[in-house]
């Protein structure tokens, strides 16, 4: 999750109840209604991002992945931050 998602994400949800540091990854965790949402900074890359969501399922028993990141090409109009 990039610094400006995480700010907009933030202000949707509130800050997070704890964050875990595992080697490279920062895993946030956070609640919303009665659904617990952890969220993690993938960086870039496949490397990375497998690296990431193999220790985000390693720590946590998910129901879903969801996997955002750049979205440059789908619209001119689409500043940084900008839920698509």
């Amino acid at each position: 999750m990039r610094d400006t998602d995480r700010i907009v994400f933030e202000q949707v949800v509130g800050k997070p109840l704890r964050p875990v540091i595992s080697g490279p990854c920062s895993i946030q965790e956070y609640t919303m209604g009665p659904h617990r949402i952890v969220a993690a900074k993938m960086g870039s890359g496949c490397v990375k991002t497998t690296a990431t969501v193999s220790t985000l399922l390693a720590l946590n028993a998910v129901d879903r992945v969801i996997s955002t990141g750049p979205a440059g090409g789908l619209t001119k109009d689409a500043e940084p931050g900008t839920w698509l």
